[in-house]
């Protein structure tokens, strides 16, 4: 007769529905966490990105001012429009004012506008309209807003006019402010001439940038002119005179550059 030896029973190891639970709260708990922290993670990277985008096309912008750079054919493919909308402040207190005409610049002139953007010269020229400008009828304040295309960013972004994707490319409203500086106390303890000279070649270039822009999209325009809460001021000075140019088609009003000056003869804005 064979016997056989009994096999000892192995005991198994598992988790108890208890500790399953225990496990399943702990990682929902972290989930949920992690969701929470998700958008605000990519709210911080696109501020960033924008951010950057800014102060690359500052750093262009201001450049191209500076330099008076007339051929920069680049400048063509940002600027939509350019409205410089003008006031006439009477003497002899200049608290009375008048509105004059406003110069607006856009692509092909479109939509009636005086300026043609796609001449690299007359972006230039418009956005180098000095902030306070003197006239035989008394002081003319200027003010130069732009909506702009970023220059920067990713290379998808960037495509020809009639693609339909540009209208979803990032784009910022551009204020633009040159004055000359009041530096006649500050050189008063030498000669008027210098600080006349000064005056007539040292100009404050301020750009404020204003995004992201926000609909209703403008459709003669083709982008929006609504913008948000984000902010950026960038401030340079310019060495040389002011040139005036007159705007096509327009014998009274005038487009600006700075130019150099070695004698200090200038026209003074």
């Amino acid at each position: 007769m064979k016997t056989f030896a009994a096999t000892p029973r192995v005991r198994t190891a598992a988790f108890t529905m208890v500790e399953i639970a225990l496990c399943l709260a702990i990682v929902g708990f972290a989930l949920v966490a992690i969701i929470g922290v998700l958008p605000a993670g990519l709210n911080v990277q696109k501020e960033n990105r924008e951010e950057t985008i800014i102060n690359q096309d500052a750093t262009l912008i201001l450049n191209a001012l500076r330099g008076s750079d007339r051929g920069n054919d680049e400048l063509t493919n940002l600027f939509e429009r350019i409205t410089v909308t003008r006031t006439l402040f009477l003497p002899p207190n200049y608290v009375n004012s008048q509105p004059l005409p406003t110069i607006v610049g856009e692509v092909g002139r479109a939509n009636g506008a005086l300026v043609d953007l796609t001449e690299p010269a007359n972006i230039i020229g418009l956005l180098s309209t000095p902030r306070y400008q003197p006239s035989e009828r008394g002081l003319i304040s200027n003010h130069v807003v732009a909506f702009v295309r970023a220059a920067s960013g990713a290379a998808t972004e960037k495509v020809t006019r009639d693609n339909p994707v540009r209208d979803m490319t990032f784009g910022y409203r551009l204020i633009s402010e040159v004055t000359p500086p009041n530096l006649t106390d500050y050189f008063q303890q030498y000669t008027n001439d210098v600080g006349s000279a000064f005056a007539r070649n040292l100009h404050d270039v301020r750009l404020v940038f204003a995004w992201p822009l926000i609909p209703p999209l403008d459709r003669n325009l083709g982008m929006p002119t609504n913008f948000g809460n984000a902010r950026l001021i960038f401030r340079t000075q310019v060495g040389g005179a002011m040139g005036a140019f007159p705007v096509p088609s327009r014998t009274d009003d005038d487009m600006f550059f700075f130019y150099l000056n070695p004698d200090g003869n200038g026209r003074h804005l």
